[in-house]
């Protein structure tokens, strides 16, 4: 029978069991009472046919589902929280890009990150509201997919490119 240095193999097998857990995010102390989440505005694309409309609250709706996020509103504006973690840029970001790529979006606006209470209140103001085919939009997700910038980071960004609050509003 080989003999097996046992101090080498137990190093070799804990450094695999440290890569191999995923990062979680935190849960809330209180996650019971406590949630955090964002308000999110959308424009559809003109010419959509309700069919295509359809498809696109249901690729919502499956979003949120998978990612075990909760929502009060409609479809096309609502508040996003986690009953599970602390919601975070990051987690703004990640929706953000996720719009962008959707073909029925032609607008998105986005909410500084808020508690659940806010979402019982009156009209949200847009903290970043771009058309999907702004060159910055797109140039800010590039750089935040490649990990170049954090997610408070490409909404400052955002935020600094945007002249108006909410552009969402005057229409």
């Amino acid at each position: 029978m080989p003999k097996v240095n046992r101090s080498a193999a137990s190093s070799k097998q804990g450094i695999a069991n440290v890569r191999a857990k995923p990062l979680m995010p935190q849960p809330l102390a209180n996650s019971h009472t406590e949630f955090t989440g964002f308000f999110y505005r959308l424009r559809l694309k003109r010419g959509l046919i309700e069919q295509e409309a359809r498809n696109f609250d249901q690729r919502l709706a499956e979003y949120l589902q998978q990612r075990l996020l909760i929502t009060n509103g409609a479809p096309l504006m609502a508040w996003v929280g986690s009953r599970e973690v602390a919601m975070c840029d990051e987690d703004r970001m990640d929706f953000l890009a996720w719009l962008v790529q959707d073909s029925a979006i032609a607008q998105v606006g986005l909410s500084r990150l808020c508690d659940a209470d806010a979402a019982l209140g009156g009209q949200p103001e847009m903290d970043v509201s771009y058309p999907t085919n702004d060159s910055a939009l797109q140039a800010t997700l590039v750089l935040y997919k490649l990990h170049r910038l954090t997610g408070s980071a490409a909404l400052n960004v955002l935020n600094a490119g945007t002249p108006f609050k909410s552009r969402l509003t005057s229409a």
